[in-house]
């Protein structure tokens, strides 16, 4: 069978997972589900190790068809999903089927499709009946009795052309006697026809796909996924498969840029001293694949190479003029993606460090964007490290500065050399939500309104002499803006980054797709030296630069050009 997809030659790669076919038997926690993972949950682990691990372009799953119907929770679910894996540019066969419900009947007695299969997909024709890379699978299982008196063209055809007549069908894999077709297919004549008049009527997921030969000569529209799990090289590079010319430093199945946000805002940065005022910036207002807003505000070369950065907990939206110029100079475009619940972004409780990558990428399909570099700083470098792990392809190298290790890790004892309202947050958080948002709105309410000449007293112990001798001038109206505006529209954004640095970060930092580097100073109050040694110690292949003298401010002032070049070398583009 050929398959073609908008012209060109394309080999499903992937996963087909059951984990809305069974979703109290988690796949990559283990029997038990000790980590007590949701399906969703699960199911966003699975496209992560297919993605990142085997670079799939597809990923099947697999859905009991009548249990979904019967759960709201399971629709929001399987499209939250699906959007989280056309994220990492897979291709997603969505395959409703059926389960037994009761003991004792046989799993493929019952006749698919059926008016339940027809009824689950209105269900989902929604969210997906314009996203060409969004596939309905309805020939399931064709090794059971339930699909097998049938060949692929009378599938096809919509039970409209019989090849032999009526009383001939055998059960070829089985080699049962022959059986009546109405025996074998009782909803054949109206709810197979009905299905593919619907699908083709709206125009769903079919168009971008070829037809292509089966071997008896019949054709069909290609579908198809596969199953399987590999680990991947450093620096970008693939095991398995050889790369492609069409896949290397690019996204291999890139997609089309969404329309633009509308423009929010334009103009000057303000602020008390002219460098602030310097800065041109934009604003826009960017919608997730889950309807959720992302802020985002932009500066630099609008053919720049997108700069993503993920500032520290808590920081908004603030943009460094010395920073803005250090990467104009190197042709950046500077991105900076305000988190779930800071400043307009729309809160995401509940949010893994992993998922900062799906609203990066849907950042970039907004600015029509395919590759990038990115950094973050403190509670930003997990961020960015996300983006290396789960964006493949398109993240060409990322650098983590002063940032935060996983709260688990094991032989890091991390609370040790932190100043003393770091240690009392993390104490907070590890108890959880109800523990930490008092504690957050208490600190919160004097950062509101806090001045450039009082920002290095209102962090208190957090920060070392180092860092205090740099809150000055600009720098120090700059920080003092941004936590600010972190805290203009309530803490959620703070109150779920602490939540997620102390949970499973939902990725491996062992098998990161893009080249890392790691910035860390041994004057840090905030983040401590052990963190980013630890962290350079289990990133297989990082380029490290522990950096004496240094606290966790000062590497902003003093080596931001450093660490753009180091950065840009690392994705190859240097020199």
């Amino acid at each position: 069978m050929n398959i073609t997809k908008n012209g060109k030659v394309f080999i499903p790669y992937g996963i087909s997972s059951s984990v809305f076919q069974y979703p109290d038997r988690p796949y990559l926690d283990g029997p038990g589900n000790p980590q007590g993972l949701t399906p969703l949950q699960d199911a966003e682990d699975q496209v992560a190790a297919a993605a990142i691990a085997w670079h799939s372009n597809t990923f099947r799953f697999q859905i009991e068809q009548n249990l979904c119907l019967a759960d709201p929770g399971c629709v929001g679910d399987v499209v939250t999903a699906v959007r989280y894996a056309g994220s990492l540019g897979q291709v997603v066969v969505l395959n409703p089927s059926t389960e037994p419900s009761e003991a004792g009947t046989k799993q493929y007695d019952t006749r698919f499709p059926d008016v339940s299969t027809t009824a689950f997909w209105q269900a989902f024709a929604p969210y997906f009946a314009s996203d060409r890379d969004v596939i309905l699978d309805v020939f399931n299982e064709p090794g059971h009795d339930q699909s097998t008196c049938c060949d692929w063209s009378t599938w096809k055809s919509g039970f409209q052309v019989a090849p032999v007549t009526d009383g001939e069908w055998t059960n070829r894999s089985q080699g049962t006697a022959a059986r009546p077709a109405a025996e074998c297919w009782p909803t054949a004549p109206t709810a197979v026809p009905a299905y593919f008049a619907y699908l083709d009527a709206e125009g769903i997921g079919l168009s971008a796909w070829a037809i292509g030969d089966n071997p008896d000569g019949s054709s069909i529209r290609a579908r198809a996924a596969c199953t399987a799990r590999a680990p991947t090289s450093r620096h970008g590079g693939r095991s398995g498969p050889e790369a492609s010319d069409a896949t290397k430093g690019r996204r291999p199945h890139r997609r089309a840029a969404a329309p633009r946000a509308d423009l929010l805002q334009s103009g000057t940065v303000t602020g008390k001293r002219p460098r602030l005022m310097a800065v041109e910036t934009e604003r826009r207002l960017i919608s997730a694949p889950d309807g959720r807003d992302i802020d985002v505000l932009i500066t630099g070369p609008e053919d720049g190479l997108p700069l993503v950065v993920h500032e520290g907990t808590p920081v908004g939206l603030v943009v460094y003029e010395p920073t803005a110029e250090a990467a104009r100079q190197r042709g950046l475009r500077i991105v900076m993606v305000a988190r779930p619940g800071y400043e307009r972004s729309t809160p995401r409780p509940g949010r893994r460090v992993r998922d900062v990558a799906p609203d990066v990428a849907a950042v970039l399909d907004a600015l029509g964007a395919d590759t990038f570099v990115t950094i973050g700083s403190s509670g930003g470098g997990p961020h960015s490290l996300a983006c290396a792990a789960c964006l493949p392809g398109r993240c060409l190298a990322a650098a983590s500065i002063a940032g935060v290790a996983p709260y688990a890790a094991e032989g890091l004892d991390f609370l040790a050399g932190m100043g003393p309202e770091n240690v009392a947050e993390f104490g907070a958080a590890v108890k959880g939500a109800d523990d930490l948002t008092p504690y957050l709105e208490k600190e919160a309410a004097p950062l509101s309104t806090v001045t450039g000449e009082e920002v290095a007293n209102a962090l208190g112990g957090l920060v070392s002499a180092a860092d205090k001798a740099a809150l000055t001038g600009d720098f120090a109206d700059g920080m003092a803006a941004a936590l600010r505006a972190a805290v203009r529209n309530g803490i959620a954004g703070w109150r779920d980054d602490d939540l997620a640095f102390a949970a499973d970060w939902g990725f491996r930092l062992d098998a990161l797709a893009a080249p890392v580097a790691i910035w860390q100073g041994d004057q840090d109050r905030m983040v401590p030296y052990a963190h980013g040694q630890w962290l350079a110690a289990h990133i297989p292949g990082a380029r490290v630069h522990l950096m004496p003298g240094d606290g966790h401010l000062t590497l902003t002032v003093t080596a931001i050009g450093r660490i753009f070049d180091d950065l840009l070398d690392l994705a190859g583009l240097g020199g």
